[in-house]
């Protein structure tokens, strides 16, 4: 029995984790690419990757995730020019990402929950994608935040275990997005407090509830702040960007994702501040950061709140 866990783990992880390095190799294409489609560039064109240097078409060997760029010692094999260090990081990073939401759903749980995985893994590639790109250029692309939004009452409909009726982290169990606001109506006088749909439909209504509070609770900051420094406090980009992480992970998970970015932000923000020069940093990284926490972390995190802290303050 230990060997079949061990086997077990050994596939899921290590198939997570070289994945998610092939994955972090087509995203270094998207990130390059994508901002740069009035160049002439899209994701499909061309079909090979190429140095952005020299323009040389990479050959299958020297495009190989991780490897490649550890092989060639992080230089083109044509025009020995630098191959940033960043290349390498984000496949390690995706990869890493990847080999998490597998012993998260696929190894630590039975029956595997291989819907939730797929949908976790590819809204943590977004995020990547996201953050890279804002970092870049000032800017999240319709193109990722729009379809995906879009696609997410679906999607929970038919992953459900997206929006669960109740969360579990030990002996703790904590209500979900739709469980809570059912509970409110109930308190409100509008129906018994019991949830009148069956789970797919409430982790459809529950993603709809989390596209429209992301939406608005981002939108509202944005105006206030706005108003308030007398210049655009965020992008429209940032607005759209937390829908599409609501519809995915709810109204709660807006609330988690918002705390965690703020809270990292102003740390970064004070050290940069202190060290260097740039007087601007874009807040789509640290919403990626704390949907990526929240993801990965929802459990231990709402523990920590309505557990741990609590008890600490007494």
């Amino acid at each position: 029995m230990a060997g079949d866990a061990l086997t077990r783990e050994v596939l899921f992880a290590g198939g997570a984790f070289v994945l998610g390095a092939a994955v972090g190799s087509f995203l270094n294409v998207v990130i390059y690419r994508l901002p740069r489609e009035d160049e002439g560039l899209s994701v499909a064109r061309p079909r090979r990757s190429f140095c952005p240097s020299c323009r040389s078409t990479l050959r299958w060997y020297e495009n190989i995730p991780l490897v490649s760029w550890l092989l060639q010692a992080g230089r083109c094999r044509h025009c020995r020019e630098p191959i940033p260090l960043r290349y390498f990081g984000i496949e390690l990073l995706t990869a890493t990402l990847f080999t998490i939401v597998a012993y998260k759903d696929l190894v630590l749980v039975d029956p595997p929950r291989w819907g939730l995985a797929a949908v976790s893994a590819a809204l943590l590639a977004a995020m990547v994608a996201v953050t890279w790109i804002d970092l870049d250029h000032m800017i999240i692309p319709d193109r990722i935040d729009k379809p995906a939004m879009l696609l997410a009452p679906f999607v929970s409909y038919l992953v459900p275990a997206l929006h669960p009726a109740v969360r579990a982290y030990g002996q703790y169990r904590f209500d979900g997005d739709i469980t809570i606001l059912v509970g409110w109506a109930a308190a409100l006088g509008w129906g018994d407090g019991r949830l009148g749909l069956d789970p797919r439909m409430a982790a459809a209504v529950s993603s709809l509830v989390g596209i429209a509070f992301g939406l608005a609770l981002i939108w509202t900051i944005r105006a206030l702040g706005s108003l308030a420094f007398r210049k655009e406090a965020m992008g429209l980009g940032d607005v759209k960007y937390m829908g599409m992480l609501g519809g995915y992970l709810g109204w709660t998970g807006v609330l988690l994702t918002l705390g965690v970015a703020v809270i990292a932000g102003a740390l970064i923000g004070i050290v940069m501040k202190l060290f260097t020069r740039e007087p601007y940093v874009p807040f789509g990284p640290f919403l990626s950061l704390g949907g990526a926490v929240t993801l990965l972390a929802r459990e231990p995190l709402l523990w920590g709140l309505l557990v741990w802290y609590p008890s600490l303050v007494r």
